[in-house]
């Protein structure tokens, strides 16, 4: 469960308005490579200059198959960035 201020959401990516860019940002890089939703969020985060670790909030099976995809996939950095500003983020 996401937990935004005032609200609880089911999933990982909520498909809320404030993130209609990010979520098509997402959906593209998901058909390109095949993999769900939630392998973008984790080689996303894997590949964070902070080298950040995938935390998950789940003990199902298949979410957590589901997020290793991610650890396999090596986004470019143009993808790592785009994500980074469909979410909301400035780029310096």
């Amino acid at each position: 469960m996401v937990s935004l201020p005032g609200r609880f959401l089911h999933g990982c990516l909520p498909r809320l308005p404030e993130y209609l860019g990010l979520n098509a940002v997402i959906d593209r890089l998901v058909g390109q490579y095949d993999v769900p939703a939630i392998a973008i969020a984790t080689a996303w985060i894997t590949r964070h200059p902070a080298q950040m670790q995938v935390v998950l909030g789940t003990t199902n099976p298949e979410r957590v198959a589901d997020a290793a995809q991610g650890s396999e996939l090596r986004l470019t950095r143009a993808e790592w960035y785009e994500l980074f500003r469909a979410a909301g983020r400035l780029v310096p």
